[in-house]
């Protein structure tokens, strides 16, 4: 009973912790002149929920620590946090499912990323909306008006990812294995190539999904 009362204590106090930081982002004001760019504030604000993806800024980097090691925590106190491997990518069970790289285990890979990578074919009608790089991380969104596809690309120290969406499970497509998950509307697919983790997002079904993520190549250098 005591473990229990502990358990729904240090949730309540994980939600109101949440609360508090992701108040604490949304602090900063969007420079929103248009509609358009009110559009992206939301598209932005959805896709940076503590839940859905946890990514680009140091900020939110630190943000996803502290979570996840109270999300473990949680787990550790209830039923027991799973550790399975899929591929070379561990699935950590509990409130909230990681997912992360197994570094340990790999062969030597790129610290920063030497070389960056774009899709080659994306949908018609979708147009690249943001981008960003930094020395360990590239997001590129496109937006088809409500719709969009995230693409982003990670080091394998940097890759880390939170979700509460359903865990379908690994499939091999052209020879390269996808972690897949599904909400219903969005398809999230996680890969490796090159010694990199790639992620796409999107609306648009599984299969489409596989054969846009085989589109993404090799566009030029990045950091040395």
């Amino acid at each position: 009973m005591d473990n229990v009362i502990k358990t729904d204590m240090l949730k309540k106090a994980l939600e109101i912790y949440e609360n508090k930081q992701l108040d604490s982002l949304e602090e900063k004001p969007f420079d929103t002149t248009s509609e358009f760019d009110a559009k992206m504030r939301r598209l932005i604000e959805s896709q940076n929920s503590v839940y859905k993806r946890i990514t680009l800024t140091k900020t939110r980097k630190v943000l996803a620590a502290m979570v996840a090691a109270m999300i473990i925590l949680v787990s550790a106190l209830s039923v027991g946090a799973i550790r399975d491997k899929i591929f070379s990518f561990f699935v950590n069970h509990g409130e909230v499912k990681i997912i992360e790289y197994d570094t340990e285990n790999s062969k030597e890979y790129p610290k920063t990323l030497k070389k960056l990578y774009a899709l080659s074919a994306v949908p018609d009608g979708y147009k690249l909306t943001d981008s960003g790089t930094e020395n360990d991380h590239l997001f590129r969104i496109y937006t088809k008006g409500d719709n969009y596809l995230s693409f982003e690309q990670f080091t394998k120290e940097s890759y880390k990812s939170a979700t509460d969406i359903e865990f379908i499970g690994k499939e091999n497509y052209k020879g390269i294995g996808y972690v897949v998950q599904n909400d219903g509307d969005t398809t999230v697919l996680t890969w490796e190539k090159d010694g990199y983790v790639f992620e796409l997002a999107g609306f648009l079904d599984k299969n489409e999904m596989l054969s846009l993520a085989c589109s993404a190549e090799y566009e030029s250098g990045g950091e040395e």
